[in-house]
């Protein structure tokens, strides 16, 4: 008797433990932020916020992925591609006014400047983008200023989710960034 009261306190004990707290992949992808609706929205969310990628992945080009396009990098069989995206987990915006933004990116920090706008470009889909501009030495030793363009996907008071202008095996990197 006292055998089979042990088993059942263990099958009850491990069966609480497998409940996950991490998030996985499919909890992401019903929790990302909904698309802006305005600039001044996307304006007075960002103004003072600071936020880091919490995780990165890639958006099929395919058409049959259009209900759930983005791979997540925990999901990724490619450890090329995967080591890639692990490095885009530094990249963090601190947002300090309506213009003045703090970007970390690739190892380096950088005082710059960002607007929103829905100007669309041949290079640029429609829909809200973030762009940014900043000195940087990422293409030489002396510092020139640098304009990325970053397509908002959504955007709350707690996430901000982008679609970056990099790129790894011809599908564009995505980034979730929660506000710290």
């Amino acid at each position: 008797m006292k055998a089979i009261a042990n088993i059942a306190t263990l099958a009850i004990i491990i069966s609480c433990n497998n409940t996950s707290t991490t998030t996985t992949s499919e909890t992401l992808a019903t929790k990302l932020p909904e698309k802006p609706t305005s600039i001044d929205a996307v304006h007075a969310t960002l103004k003072g916020k600071n936020y880091k990628t919490i995780n990165a992945g890639t958006i099929s080009p395919f058409e049959m992925d259009k209900d759930n396009p983005y791979e997540w990098q925990d999901k990724l069989q490619d450890t090329s591609a995967k080591k890639y995206l692990s490095e885009n987990m530094e990249f963090t915006l601190n947002f300090t006014n309506d213009t003045s933004v703090t970007v970390f990116d690739d190892g380096e920090q950088s005082q710059g400047t960002y607007r929103i706008d829905t100007t669309a470009t041949e290079d640029h889909p429609t829909g809200m983008k973030l762009k940014l501009s900043y000195m940087s030495k990422m293409f030489g030793s002396e510092p020139s200023l640098l304009t990325f363009t970053y397509l908002i996907n959504g955007i709350s008071d707690k996430q901000l989710f982008l679609q970056t202008p990099r790129e790894v095996n011809n599908r564009k990197v995505v980034v979730l960034m929660e506000a710290r």
